[in-house]
C-alpha cells in the first residue's frame, strides 16, 4: 500500500475483526494516531484472553497517540483501554458520553478485579503480570471527557468529531470523525460501535438511535448478521406476556425464579420490566424482587447519578418499590437459598459461568419448583448454554460436579440489546459511503450479512462496497 504524507490509515488492530468481541480501531494521520475503542477479547479460554488483550496493548504506542474514544461501556469496547493509559508518556484525552463517563469507573474497577484474579490463576502455569490494577483505573478516569451528543468537537486543527444517538445501552453512542487534509478536503469515517434494535421501542434509559448515512467510509458492527438469531416486535410482546405468565405459575407453586444477567444494562432492564409487570398486580404481594450483585447494586445506584428527568424518576420509582431488595454480600446470598420464600433474584454473571448466579443454578437445577429464565445469548460452551441445551433428566456439569436439570428452564431471545440482520440491511442501505467495512462478527455472521446488504444494495441500484474486517485489516480512508 502506496502511503502518502496525509493519509488518513485505518488499522483494525482488536479481535472483532475477526469475532465478536475486542473492538479496537487505530487511525494515524499527519504522525499522529487516534483510537477508536479498546476493547478485551472475551469468551474464549482464560489463557488466549489474556495473551490477545496483552498483544493489543503492547501494539498501542501511546506518543503519538492524541484521542480515544469510548462508544459505550461495555468491557468488549472499554476493558483494555487502563493498560494503555499506564504506559509512560500517556497523554491522550478519552471521549465519551457523559453517562459513560459517570459509570465506566464502577466498571472498570470490577474488571481489575476479575484480571487480578485471573492472573493469580495463570500464574499457576506460566508467569504473568495483570493487565493493569486499580490505580490504573482511576488514572483512567482523569483522562475522560464526557461529551453531549450532537455537539462537534475539535481535537486539533485537522480533527473534529461528533457523538451520535445509539440505544445499544445507556450511554452509548456512534461516532462521526472528520479529517482536515493538507488541500482542505475533509474525509468522514463513520462508527457505529454497537447498534441497538429498533424492535425494543420500550427499552428503558436509551434514545432512539440515529441513522449516521454520510461518510467516505462506515464501519458498522454485524453481531446478528445471521437472519436465524433475529426477532420480530411481536415476538418482544409475546416474550413479555410469556414472562408474566412463566413467573405468576412459578411463585403460585412456591418456587423461586432466577434470572441470570449481566450487570450493567440487562439487570436494569429486567428490573424495570418486573416492575411493571407486577407493581399494581395485588396477587404479587410482597413477592420480593432480589437485586443480588455487589457490582449490579453499585451500578443501579450509579445510574441515579447520571440519569435525568423522566429516566430518574423511573429508576427512583423502580428502586423504592417496597419489593426490591438490594443485596451485596455473600451472606444474603445464601439466606435467600436458605429461605423458602417464593421470590425472584435478578444475578450476575449472565452466563453463569460465575458469580452468585451460578450458585443459585447449582441450588435451583434440581428443583422441580424453580426456574432458571435466561434474558440473553449464552454461549454454547458456557455454563447457561449448557443447561440450555441439555435434556430435562439430564446432568449439567458445573465446578466439575453434575447437577440434576429438573427445574423449569426458558430462554427469552428479545432482550438482545443488538441491531437484527432486517435492521443491518436496512441501515447500509441507507448508508452513502465509498464502502462499508463489517466487523464485530463471526465468520459465518459476516458473510451472510455482506450477502444480504449486496442483494439489497442491487435491488435498489447502489454500488456501495460491501466487504468484511480482517485480522489487522489496513485501508486508506
Amino acid at each position: 500500500m502506496d502511503k502518502k504524507k496525509d493519509d488518513i490509515t485505518v488499522k483494525f488492530i482488536g479481535n472483532s475483526a475477526i469475532d465478536v468481541t475486542g473492538s479496537a480501531v487505530l487511525i494515524t494521520f499527519l504522525g499522529k494516531t487516534y483510537l477508536i475503542e479498546c476493547g478485551s477479547a472475551q469468551g474464549y479460554n482464560m489463557d488466549k484472553c489474556y495473551t490477545l488483550n496483552s498483544q493489543l496493548i503492547n501494539s498501542i504506542k501511546v506518543e503519538k497517540l492524541e484521542a480515544i474514544w469510548l462508544l459505550h461501556q461495555h468491557c468488549d469496547h472499554i476493558g483494555a483501554t487502563p493498560g494503555v493509559v499506564k504506559k509512560t508518556g500517556f497523554h491522550a484525552d478519552i471521549f465519551t458520553t457523559h453517562e459513560t463517563a459517570g459509570l465506566i469507573k464502577i466498571m472498570l474497577l470490577d474488571a481489575s478485579h476479575i484480571i487480578k484474579t485471573e492472573a493469580e490463576i495463570l500464574n499457576k502455569t506460566r508467569k504473568v503480570s495483570p493487565l493493569y490494577k486499580d490505580e490504573d483505573v482511576v488514572k483512567t478516569c482523569d483522562f475522560i471527557k464526557g461529551c453531549d451528543i450532537g455537539t462537534k468537537y475539535g481535537i486539533n486543527e485537522n480533527v473534529s468529531f461528533v457523538l451520535h444517538n445509539n440505544n445499544h445501552c445507556l450511554g452509548a453512542s456512534q461516532l462521526e470523525v472528520f479529517f482536515k487534509k493538507s488541500n482542505n478536503t475533509i474525509k468522514k469515517l463513520v462508527y457505529t460501535s454497537d447498534l441497538g434494535s429498533s424492535l425494543n421501542k420500550h427499552k428503558p434509559f436509551v434514545t432512539k438511535s440515529e441513522r449516521v448515512t454520510q461518510g467516505n467510509t462506515t464501519i458498522i458492527e454485524g453481531t446478528y448478521g445471521l437472519k436465524g438469531r433475529s426477532f420480530t416486535a411481536k415476538d418482544v410482546h409475546d416474550e413479555k406476556e410469556d414472562m408474566k405468565e412463566t413467573i405468576k405459575l412459578v411463585l403460585s407453586k412456591g418456587g423461586k425464579i432466577l434470572l441470570p444477567s449481566f450487570s450493567f444494562s440487562r439487570t436494569q432492564e429486567i428490573l424495570v420490566d418486573i416492575f411493571n409487570l407486577f407493581h399494581e398486580d395485588t396477587d404479587f404481594g410482597d413477592t420480593p424482587v432480589i437485586v443480588d450483585s455487589k457490582l449490579s447494586v453499585a451500578i443501579t445506584e450509579g445510574y441515579k447519578d447520571v440519569l435525568k428527568g423522566k429516566n430518574l424518576k423511573l429508576i427512583n420509582d423502580v428502586t423504592e418499590w417496597e419489593n426490591v431488595k438490594m443485596n451485596k454480600g455473600i451472606e444474603g446470598t445464601r439466606m435467600v437459598i436458605a429461605s423458602n420464600k417464593p421470590c425472584i433474584i435478578i444475578s450476575s454473571q449472565g452466563f453463569l459461568d460465575a458469580g452468585r448466579s451460578q450458585l443459585y443454578a447449582k441450588t435451583f437445577l434440581s428443583s422441580p419448583n424453580d426456574a432458571i429464565l435466561f434474558v440473553g445469548y449464552c454461549p454454547a460452551n458456557s455454563v447457561g448454554g449448557r443447561i440450555q441445551s441439555n435434556k430435562m433428566g439430564g446432568t449439567v456439569k458445573i465446578c466439575g460436579v453434575d447437577y440434576v436439570k429438573n427445574c423449569l428452564i426458558k430462554s427469552y431471545r428479545t432482550y438482545s440489546s443488538h441491531m437484527q440482520s432486517k435492521e443491518l440491511v436496512e441501515y447500509i442501505a441507507q448508508v452513502n459511503s465509498e464502502q462499508v467495512i463489517i466487523h464485530h462478527s463471526d465468520k459465518s455472521a459476516k458473510a451472510e450479512l455482506i450477502k444480504d446488504a449486496q442483494e439489497e444494495l442491487s435491488r435498489i441500484c447502489k454500488t456501495t462496497k460491501v466487504i468484511g474486517s480482517t485480522k489487522n485489516y489496513e485501508f486508506i480512508l
